[in-house]
């Protein structure tokens, strides 16, 4: 009997570690975002730190902390990881594959002699300038092939158009959850008061950042690092800067801003170190000043530029200081669109097209293919005036349902727009083609 009891003993105790054992290799225990395999007051402190943007929220903590599944980190996870450590509530289990599920993108599109970076980061999205008033459309239709539904941020770094004239279209398209961001000093344009009309169907005002605010896009920390004061004479010296962090890589993005923004921002001490830097002002010299440059020190260096544009830009001066500072330099009028990946460690890069160019000779040229490449793949030569346009522009007014080439002279309203990537969808989606531009 004795006998009988301690093998019974036996099983249950091997079945229990056994049952342990599998918890601990294929389940994470939520709230133990210190990782000594408990939840306790600690890890409710370090939770709450999280929620106030005192302590970074790396890929792995943010689904850890997350202890009562909605989004965001919150004073409520924190809450209940203290519950946990108390007993007061019942230990969770999170599948360990799912901390791999985050990411994240900065998409530098390609819009010419303008600006305009997208950043995805898990479920949230933030745009960064719209590129000139023509590229709005543009803009939208690359949105919609990323599976955009909403922007979670917009932040308008200045009043000039080649940086706020296509944000009109993206406004009247997408919600903006969250904060629209832009410099108090405005611009007495069209182009500047149709972003700020379309702010206001928004349902909000402009915010405007002192330095040092900081907020979280998905598990990444965005900080404002400038402008330190809008007393400059030249407008993009107003430019908001911002800084964005995921896991141990960062990415500075500066507007124009010249030598007298980028002054103040060394003078206020801030951390402007990053591995990629957003080239200022498309290489203008009078951005990417040597001391700035001294302080940023970039791995790679991206720069927003159109192709023989009036500028000469980026100048040779400005290329000469980032081969200095030993930085990768990519082009936009060189490799069209282009995409960082980061996994928190490693940065990676996809461009459009490679175009023989030596600045990035490994780029992998998987991005946004038109219709055009769709079915000629192997082609190379740039794409003729007669070439398939990348989008169509439906109305989907019930009294038109027509849809137009982007550049046709009778595209309806932004509030009435609808984008379709082929002809083909257009026709799907019940629309017919307008006369005037026979698309």
């Amino acid at each position: 009997m004795l006998k009988k009891s301690f093998s019974l003993i036996l099983i249950i105790a091997v079945m229990l570690t056994s049952l342990c054992f599998s918890v601990s290799s294929e389940s994470i225990l939520a709230g133990d975002v210190n990782s000594d395999g408990s939840v306790n007051s600690d890890d409710a402190r370090t939770i709450l730190r999280m929620a106030v943007g005192l302590d970074e929220i790396t890929p792995e903590t943010k689904i850890i902390a997350n202890t009562d599944g909605e989004d965001g980190i919150t004073s409520g996870d924190a809450r209940i990881a203290l519950r946990m450590a108390v007993g007061l509530e019942e230990l969770k289990y999170i599948n360990a594959d799912d901390t791999d599920e985050s990411y994240f993108e900065v998409h530098f599109i390609d819009v010419g002699q303008a600006d305009c970076s997208l950043i995805i980061c898990d479920d949230s999205a933030m745009l960064i300038d719209g590129g000139n008033v023509a590229d709005s459309s543009l803009v939208v239709s690359y949105l919609l092939s990323e599976n955009i539904t909403e922007l979670d941020y917009v932040i308008c770094t200045h009043a000039h158009e080649d940086h706020v004239g296509g944000l009109n279209g993206p406004l009247n398209k997408f919600t903006v959850t969250n904060e629209i961001i832009a410099p108090a000093t405005g611009a007495d344009s069209k182009c500047y008061q149709d972003f700020l009309d379309a702010v206001q169907k928004q349902g909000k005002t402009v915010f405007v950042p002192d330095a040092g605010y900081t907020f979280s896009l998905g598990s990444s920390t965005v900080e404002i690092l400038g402008p330190i004061t809008e007393d400059h004479e030249d407008i993009n010296d107003t430019s908001v800067v911002s800084k964005i962090t995921y896991g141990e890589t960062s990415f500075l993005f500066t507007g124009d801003a010249e030598r007298e923004a980028e002054a103040d921002i060394l003078e206020a001490g801030y951390d402007i170190s990053a591995d990629v830097l957003k080239v200022g002002h498309h290489g203008s010299e009078n951005s990417s000043t040597y001391p700035f440059l001294r302080e940023v020190m970039p791995e790679y260096a991206v720069i927003s530029v159109g192709a023989n544009n009036s500028y000469s830009h980026p100048t040779e001066e400005v290329l000469s200081r980032l081969t200095q500072c030993g930085a990768t330099v990519l082009r936009t009028d060189i490799l069209g669109h282009i995409i960082v990946k980061s996994d928190g460690e490693n940065i990676e890069f996809e461009t459009e097209k490679n175009n023989g160019s030596e600045i990035l000779p490994d780029a992998e040229s998987t991005t946004k293919p038109t219709e055009a490449e769709t079915t000629e793949p192997e082609a190379t030569e740039p794409e003729s005036e007669t070439s398939a346009p990348s989008h169509y522009i439906g109305n989907s007014n019930p009294s038109s349902m027509k849809f137009h080439l982007p550049d046709c002279s009778s595209l309806p309203k932004e509030e009435n727009r609808v984008y379709f990537a082929t002809r083909d969808a257009a026709i799907a989606n019940g629309y017919s083609p307008c006369k005037r531009c026979d698309p």
